[in-house]
């Protein structure tokens, strides 16, 4: 069996200021979509990345991020 990770980034702006219901909302939603991949068992992990790290581009330097 492979195994794949999956990374989500959104660039938002950076005013929005979601109400505690629009983040349980979010919330709700992720763990149900999670859960879906989990219920058919194919959800190995939901282990976090390093906090720090390094931004690559093809055109630029190196960036370190927290």
């Amino acid at each position: 069996m492979q195994d794949f990770m999956m990374l989500f980034h959104s660039e938002r702006n950076p005013d929005y200021r979601p109400s505690p219901e629009d983040i349980q909302a979010q919330i709700k939603l992720w763990q149900e979509w999670i859960g879906g991949i989990a219920a058919q068992g194919k959800l190995i992990s939901t282990n976090s990345l390093a906090k720090a790290g390094k931004t690559l581009s093809s055109d630029g330097p190196e960036t370190d991020v927290p």
